[in-house]
């Protein structure tokens, strides 16, 4: 997936127009796949910590989510706090997984 990433990107560079706007968007698309997928997976077997951009993705999709369910007539701030909120709670769960599966580090 991620080789496809690559190609569809360097690709999407050199061809013009509507087409090549669609390849940046899907090698970008094929690339936050596949690395995320790779940082789970290292993560949940206590190889590598990737708590903070594990984190982040948790919160980036809630916003993105509130941002499109909460009523407008509601402050924008509300997703933002309840990104802070996910972010510290998904912080924390994820760490102390990593503890768990790795056999006690904070971070390798």
């Amino acid at each position: 997936m991620i080789l496809l990433a690559i190609v569809l990107l360097g690709v999407g560079l050199f061809v013009g127009g509507k087409r090549g706007i669609t390849m940046l968007a899907a090698g970008l698309a094929l690339g936050v796949l596949g690395g995320t997928e790779v940082s789970i997976r290292e993560h949940f077997a206590g190889y590598r910590s990737h708590t903070t951009l594990l984190a982040a993705i948790v919160t980036a999709i809630t916003v993105t989510l509130l941002f499109i369910v909460v009523p407008s007539q509601w402050p924008r701030a509300v997703p933002f706090a309840v990104g802070i909120v996910v972010f510290a709670a998904s912080f924390y769960l994820l760490r102390e997984t990593f503890r768990r599966r790795s056999g006690g580090l904070g971070f390798r």
